[in-house]
């Protein structure tokens, strides 16, 4: 009767530690979804809002490069104009786009 009641706690306590193990795999896999699914939203909320401001960049790019073609030309058919086409460059609203290299070459 005593080993009986041995073999029965014995293989309750399997189960038990079959049940603890099983029950923190599901745990973890569900914490896992929770935390891939919160980050595909993150994602898809912050490629929403920058999709958003997409036209307003490449207006903003398009603008530049218009400006620095006109620049270009206007160098290539009046060389004599170099230090006013250099100025308008540096005082254009597109000074932040330029590098520090550029300014510093600019300006010798």
């Amino acid at each position: 009767m005593r080993q009986k009641i041995n073999v029965l706690i014995i293989i309750s306590s399997a189960v038990l530690v079959g049940l603890i193990v099983m029950q923190y795999f599901l745990v973890k896999t569900a914490y896992e979804y929770k935390v891939e699914q919160f980050r595909l939203e993150v994602k898809e909320k912050i490629a929403k809002i920058t999709n958003d401001y997409s036209d307003i960049d490449s207006t903003l790019f398009v603008k530049k490069d218009l400006y620095y073609k006109q620049v270009a030309v206007d160098y290539l058919l009046n060389p004599d104009r170099k230090e006013r086409i250099k100025q308008s460059i540096l005082q254009n609203s597109f000074k932040k786009e330029l590098t520090l290299k550029l300014q510093r070459a600019f300006q010798k």
